[in-house]
């Protein structure tokens, strides 16, 4: 038995680790408005009238499967559209994650990965972001993570429990309901304790037979989303993907890559002093964490792209866990110092150089309108190049007497009655012209690049420096 002095000791680090995951996904939760992919959740539900269009119009034209979305038509419907409420639930569900990942590693490594992968999946601005985003990913990471809970990858041993095979069926139906690489990657986890691990194979059948029940509503849908094979807006990967990526996932920043390099080299490098090192599974993660990564990058080249970075939100807890493993090898001063400069490191970069809770509250879309409100007068004309709802919805929630969106010098890219040559006349009378988004627009009209506004004067370009992505 534990003394309780020694508990209270433990108990501080997953203290203080805890509150700063609340931290970091509540603070100014308030102020967080809707992003136009998640608009164009809330739209499709807001239009749905019954359940047949919301799945005509709300599901069958997405790519995800009906999930969440279902969730979000429900929710409007019994509630409201006030993202507050459900942002609250998507940082909830984030938190779980949290919790989730402390268990599966206390389990398989002991506490100090544990405490280092808890840390990771509360600071890494990946994380943090997609905890707030009403998307499918934050809750497709939910199911990944108790479906590998669940499993037990560490113990050869049969389930003790009945519930463990029937929640594995639940949380993998939850999975499949949500997103397809959610889907993959805990079909990947099963494989493996199927096939490694015979003294489970019996209670994973009757899982399968009852997941297979489970999703008998998804499966005509996800058939239908199949047909598409992919992305036609998503170009296909190269090579280079796989090294943007590993920077991508670490604050999309080539310094704290470096920072999570060193651990790996300094782990191996005590690792001898340290017997008990579970250098299997730190390998059997590893590969489990790569195979989607695989899986998406050879369909993208071979078929239709599918590979991005969110689709492998799922997988990346697997590769916490294989690194944190290699903390076992830490001495404890060291292990200390290093969770207090991944620490500080991971609040800096959110809060100054991600600028998580100033730039990135609004959309891209609603720093654009903000943008066109504090240049707009009677001489301006603007063309907008975006979702014509998603800007109307971001001018509704700014205080002004006017609508940007009835003048007749404000030209939407989304119409498709437009006569160019009035609109290269309408901008030679300005004295101010400015363009925003990513314009497709004939010459003279000149390119801009995506997610900025440049302005025109006397048709010579001036950068205006926005507060967006």
């Amino acid at each position: 038995m534990i003394p309780f002095k020694e508990k209270s000791i433990r108990a501080l680090p997953f203290a203080l680790i805890f509150g700063l995951a609340v931290f970091l996904r509540f603070y100014k939760i308030d102020q967080f408005q809707f992003d136009s992919d998640e608009l164009s959740a809330i739209f499709r539900a807001q239009n749905a009238l019954n359940w047949h269009q919301h799945i005509l119009n709300g599901i069958l034209v997405d790519g995800h499967p009906a999930g969440v979305q279902t969730f979000i038509w429900f929710w409007i419907k019994q509630f409201s559209s006030n993202p507050l409420p459900l942002k609250i639930i998507a940082a909830l569900f984030g938190l779980a994650n949290v919790i989730l990942t402390f268990t599966i590693t206390k389990k398989v490594f002991g506490l100090k990965p544990a405490y280092f992968t808890m840390l990771c999946m509360s600071v890494l601005w990946w994380e943090v972001d997609l905890s707030l985003w009403v998307r499918p990913y934050i809750f497709g990471q939910f199911f990944t993570l108790a479906a590998l809970w669940q499993l037990d990858i560490s113990n050869k041993e049969a389930f003790i429990h009945r519930r463990n095979w029937i929640l594995i069926s639940i949380f993998t139906a939850g999975a499949f309901y949500t997103h397809h690489f959610a889907t993959l990657t805990t079909f990947i986890i099963i494989a493996y304790v199927f096939l490694f691990q015979p003294a489970k194979r019996k209670d994973l059948l009757k899982a399968f037979w009852l997941f297979c029940f489970l999703a008998i509503p998804q499966i005509s849908i996800i058939a239908s989303q199949l047909k598409l094979g992919g992305l036609d807006w998503l170009g296909k990967p190269d090579s280079s993907f796989f090294l943007n990526h590993i920077i991508y996932i670490f604050n999309n920043s080539k310094s704290f890559a470096l920072l999570l390099l060193y651990i790996v080299l300094t782990g191996i490098f005590f690792a001898h002093k340290f017997k008990n090192i579970q250098w299997k599974f730190t390998f059997i993660l590893f590969i489990l964490w790569l195979i989607p990564m695989l899986i998406g990058y050879f369909y993208s080249i071979n078929f239709k792209p599918v590979l991005q970075h969110n689709v492998l939100f799922f997988s990346f807890p697997l590769l916490i866990l294989s690194i944190g493993n290699l903390l076992n090898g830490f001495k404890r001063n060291i292990y200390i110092a290093f969770m207090c400069i991944f620490t500080a490191v991971g609040i800096f970069q959110i809060f100054i150089v991600k600028h998580r809770y100033s730039v990135e509250i609004n959309d891209v879309y609603a720093s654009q309108i903000s943008t066109l409100n504090k240049h707009y007068n009677s001489q301006s004309a603007f063309i907008i190049d975006g979702p014509n709802d998603v800007f109307q919805y971001h001018q509704s929630k700014i205080n002004k007497s006017f609508n940007l969106f009835v003048n007749p010098n404000i030209w939407m890219m989304s119409k498709s009655d437009w006569n160019w040559r009035d609109v290269y006349l309408s901008l030679k009378k300005c004295r101010v012209k400015m363009i925003c988004g990513s314009c497709r627009m004939p010459e003279p009209i000149l390119y801009c690049a995506h997610y900025s506004i440049i302005t025109f004067h006397n048709l010579r370009t001036i950068p205006i420096t926005l507060e967006g992505k």
